[in-house]
């Protein structure tokens, strides 16, 4: 071990995760732990999918260079590492492909992990100081900045992740309830479940919070009304009380400039008898998906995937059954296993692409079949090799997207 982390137990702590993330790599129900979304320079809010694929990107970064020896460490760590998480192969089929027996693989593997932990945390990204002499538009300048970098990568991290508002408001009421004074109430009007804003759950309840603690200031009882309504490609939030505020113009940082920069307006409005807050955000339009596939645990995966997006996915295990869900369900993009029980996943995708009800129905085909290049001749809009992430399955269903 490098002198200098061997004394280091935040760096110790750190390689003990790492490994425990690797291990749950493709679990995005497990949380990888604080210091490791830290040392890859991620936000916690992006997720476990950020991580996984922060993770992935990291051991590509290992890869050696093609005159490297076969026997030097490096080539190894690579192969190793890649075999175990990235192709999700078993140790059994690890230690075949490599040569090597069952002790030596834990060995190389342990070896290969504090590696890579050595190179993530040589180059971790520590957050930037904020010198005490900025002038206050230098100040604003900066902060501004820091917020488009935030938002830049949740939307990196997390892509696809939209709020459904009737989610986002009950958790509000919840933190409400302890933020406010005692004497002002909530009221949470109920809306449409089916509503969704084009905005991180994280950012909008942020929002949602400054605005309410903000407004909560200004008035010592009575009751503030929380309701929101979609119209026209925009969700309205309305924060409103039949008071007039103490002050004539609350702050409300940073929620006018993050709404500014995710295309949405802030506004606040005051008169004798009332003060109200409107926050407008673009809606999520949904997108149906129809998945073939006969791996249940593909589709739950999946299903996985696309919690909190704009996508809304039902699935068929059999060729046989795709018409009557498509005439049922009317999908806007399919996702596609070739590799079916009871029919030819190519020649299914031939009959999608010459029957008139699917033929402009843009596909993925998702196998682990590395038939990429036939795909896109017989009418696929995009290939994804298994196993697939979330990232890179949002983006495929972005893509695809494009075509409706």
């Amino acid at each position: 071990m490098n002198g200098l982390e061997a004394d280091n137990p935040e760096f110790n702590e750190f390689e003990n995760q790492l490994q425990n993330s690797l291990n749950h790599l493709y679990d995005s129900e497990i949380e990888p732990a604080e210091i490791v979304f830290r040392a890859l320079g991620l936000p916690t809010a992006s997720g476990s999918e950020a991580v996984q694929k922060a993770i992935k990107d990291q051991i590509e970064r290992m890869k050696p260079e093609e005159d490297t020896p076969v026997y030097a460490n490096s080539r190894k760590y690579y192969e190793l590492l890649n075999y175990r998480y990235v192709q999700m192969l078993s140790q059994e089929e690890t230690s075949y492909k490599l040569g090597i027996t069952a002790r030596h693989l834990r060995r190389f593997q342990h070896q290969a992990v504090h590696a890579m932990a050595l190179q993530i945390w040589s180059k971790r990204i520590i957050p930037p100081k904020v010198p005490e002499d900025l002038h206050n538009s230098q100040l604003q300048s900066l902060e501004k900045d820091l917020l488009y970098q935030e938002l830049q990568n949740l939307d990196k991290n997390s892509p696809g992740v939209m709020s459904n508002l009737s989610e986002s408001l009950d958790r509000v009421k919840v933190l409400a309830q302890a933020m406010l004074p005692p004497s002002v109430g909530l009221k949470v009007e109920n809306t449409d479940p089916a509503v969704m804003a084009s905005i991180h759950p994280s950012i909008l309840n942020q929002l949602l919070l400054t605005c309410l603690q903000q407004i909560g200031k200004q008035f010592s009882s009575g009751d503030l009304r929380l309701q929101a309504h979609h119209e026209s490609g925009f969700v309205n939030i309305q924060l409103s009380a039949k008071q007039v505020c103490k002050e004539k113009a609350p702050t409300f940082y940073p929620v006018p400039e993050l709404l500014n920069l995710l295309g949405g307006v802030f506004a606040f409005k005051s008169s004798e008898n009332s003060t109200e807050v409107e926050l407008t955000i673009p809606s999520a339009e949904m997108v149906k998906v129809l998945v073939i596939d006969d791996n249940p645990d593909i589709v739950h995966f999946y299903k996985r995937f696309l919690s909190r997006t704009r996508y809304l996915m039902r699935d068929v295990n059999q060729g046989a059954l795709v018409a009557e869900s498509i005439a049922k369900e009317r999908p806007d993009i399919i996702v596609l296993d070739v590799m079916l029980p009871d029919m030819d996943g190519w020649e299914l995708l031939a009959q999608l692409k010459s029957l008139p009800v699917s033929k402009d129905i843009p596909v993925i085909i998702c196998s682990v079949l590395g038939q990429e290049e036939l795909a896109i001749s017989l009418g696929a809009k995009a290939y994804l090799s298994k196993p697939v992430g979330r990232v890179e399955f949002i983006e495929a269903l972005d893509h695809a997207a494009k075509f409706i």
